[in-house]
This record gives structure tokens, C-alpha cells and sequence, in this order.
């Protein structure tokens, strides 16, 4: 695949790809990243106009790191500077900062679109989005009936997609949730990331 597109926006694609693991792992990122750029966007602007400024500030801490993933070193910078406003809660820089970030994002999506729109990047050993939707369910499910037997095999194959970091870990507390006979807990966790999946 050309990445002369990116290279062109200025995308640090060798860090990228270094972050990734391989060139394809990079692209299913990226495509991932496109894809949740309308859902990131609404979920940012609720969260500050809901003055929820702890969901916002993990929301733009999310958009850091997955711009650093994809090489997009300048928006992370960005986005490093809004979340730091959060933590601070100080508004002002957040009302002066949060334009340009959401514009620059904008763009960064646009120049992303002919990555985002192709045939999905599949990588061994990762979910689809389908595919984890599917376990996803199941789990659900084994939770539900407080089927621990069936629920730890099923939450293997469950990490197995690439979800945010943030979600990364709240799985793995859900993992040791199941192991410690937690289910609400767990089904809690769960139920969550699948929110994360977009189809």
C-alpha cells in the first residue's frame, strides 16, 4: 500500500509503524483511528458541554495516544496540552485549545479517508470488528449466567481485539473479575468495551 499520502501530511509513519509492530498492523490502525473519528468527535463535545470533565479529559487522553500510534506526533502534542487542561480544569485553555484540535483532527481524517474506506486490514490472531462483537455477545451472555468455565475462554479470545488502551485494561481487571467469581463486575467492564466496537 503507498503511504505517500501521509508522508505528504506529515505523518511520522517509520514511528508508526515501530508503534504498530509491522506495516500492516500500522494500516489496521489507521483504519481503525478513521473509523472512530465521528463516534470520538460527539463523545468529546458531550463530555465538555456535560461538564464531565473527567470523561473528557480520558477521551483526549485516548486521542493522544492513538494519534502517537498512527505517527500523527502533532495533533498528539496537541491533545497532550488539552488533556492537561483537563486534569488542571482549566476551561479557558480548553475552550481556546479544543477548536484546533477538533479542526486538526478533522483534517487528519480526511487525508486518512482512502485508508479508512478500503478493503479492512486483517492481521492474524486480531478480531474483526464483527468477530468481537460476536464473542462479545457470548460473553455477555456466560457472565450473565454466571458461567465462569465459559466466560474465561471466551474473554482470551475477546482481548484478542485492538481496543483502546483505557479499554485494554479495564478487560484485563474484568479477566481477573471473572477469576475472582466477580461477574457483575466483570459483565460491567464488558459491556462497556463492547460500546467501543464500532460496525
Amino acid at each position: 500500500m503507498d503511504l505517500g499520502i501521509l508522508r505528504e501530511n506529515n505523518l511520522n509513519i517509520q514511528g508508526g509503524i515501530s508503534y504498530c509492530g509491522d506495516e500492516s498492523r500500522y494500516l489496521a490502525t489507521i483504519q481503525r483511528y478513521y473509523r472512530l473519528y465521528d463516534s470520538n468527535c460527539s463523545k468529546i463535545k458531550k463530555a465538555l458541554e456535560e461538564e464531565n470533565l473527567v470523561e473528557f479529559t480520558t477521551l483526549v487522553h485516548s486521542l493522544k495516544s492513538n494519534s502517537k500510534m498512527i505517527g500523527a506526533d502533532e495533533l498528539a502534542q496537541l491533545a497532550a496540552q488539552v488533556e492537561a487542561a483537563g486534569k488542571e480544569g482549566n476551561i479557558a485553555l480548553i475552550d481556546d485549545n479544543l477548536p484546533i484540535l477538533l479542526e486538526k483532527y478533522e483534517r487528519l481524517s480526511h487525508v486518512l479517508k482512502p485508508y479508512g474506506e478500503m478493503e479492512t486490514v486483517k492481521i492474524p490472531g486480531v478480531l474483526s470488528e464483527q468477530e468481537a462483537k460476536d464473542i462479545g455477545e457470548k460473553l455477555i451472555k456466560a457472565l450473565e449466567d454466571y458461567d465462569g468455565d465459559a466466560a474465561k475462554p471466551l474473554m482470551e479470545d475477546f482481548l484478542k481485539f485492538p481496543f483502546r488502551f483505557r479499554v485494554k485494561n479495564q478487560l484485563k481487571e474484568a479477566k481477573s473479575d471473572i477469576e475472582g467469581y466477580l461477574f457483575d463486575e466483570a459483565l460491567e467492564k464488558v459491556l462497556e468495551a463492547i460500546k467501543e466496537i464500532q460496525i
